[in-house]
């Protein structure tokens, strides 16, 4: 799947969560992230924030498939501009009337 296309997205319903922190908050919210992203060299910086934050999303998200994604290819997945170090396809929760109400 072309998840940089939004047509794709939507067809698939499937939404983009670009960086850590944005992936924190959606995560924490209870947002179903299928695969995460995650730039290679982020996760072999010696006691750095990668490997013990993609642990934390983990634990909460166990069936998430987690893909090391060497620099120059993940540069490509990026949107823009960014410099993010991870990128999430999710599911996005549901939203419609119907739902809203038992919440």
């Amino acid at each position: 799947m072309s998840f940089r296309e939004a047509k794709v997205r939507k067809r698939e319903g499937r939404v983009l969560i670009d960086g850590a922190p944005s992936i924190d908050r959606a995560m924490r919210a209870g947002v179903a992230c299928e695969e995460l992203f995650v730039r290679q060299s982020w996760l072999e910086v010696l006691d750095g924030p990668g490997l013990e934050q993609v642990s934390i999303w983990l634990e909460q998200c166990g069936a998430m498939r987690v893909i090391a994604v060497a620099p120059t290819a993940f540069a490509k997945l990026q949107y823009g501009e960014r410099d993010e170090d991870a990128i999430a396809l999710a599911i996005p929760p549901d939203s419609s009337l119907s739902t809203a109400s038992e919440r």
